[in-house]
């Protein structure tokens, strides 16, 4: 029989003051909410348009080198997930071409 370990308010809150967690949240609530709006973006630049995939990846690593001049936090934190979700977003269709063979 599995023990479940009792979880106190306080590990709660020091969980919710880590960056990594809210890195992490970041790339799964705000980058999905972001990537329509930044493609739509990206589609209205004609030479842009048909490399949807470079483009993507490069306004990933555009906002990761803003997030690492800023200052430590959780502003941050939020700001390198989501740079971060935006490369992973642009390259799974290149992973899925060969991960299928």
């Amino acid at each position: 029989m599995a023990v479940i370990p009792k979880i106190s308010t306080g590990k709660i809150t020091h969980v919710l003051r880590l960056p990594e967690f809210w890195a992490v949240a970041s790339a799964l609530i705000v980058a999905p909410i972001l990537a329509p709006i930044v493609d739509s973006w990206l589609q209205r630049i004609p030479y842009i348009a048909k490399y949807r995939t470079a483009a993507l990846v490069g306004f990933g690593i555009l906002v990761l080198i803003i997030a690492s001049s800023m200052g430590a936090g959780i502003f941050r934190a939020i700001v390198l997930g989501a740079g971060a979700s935006f490369v992973i977003l642009a390259v799974i269709p290149i992973v899925r071409q060969y991960a299928g063979r």
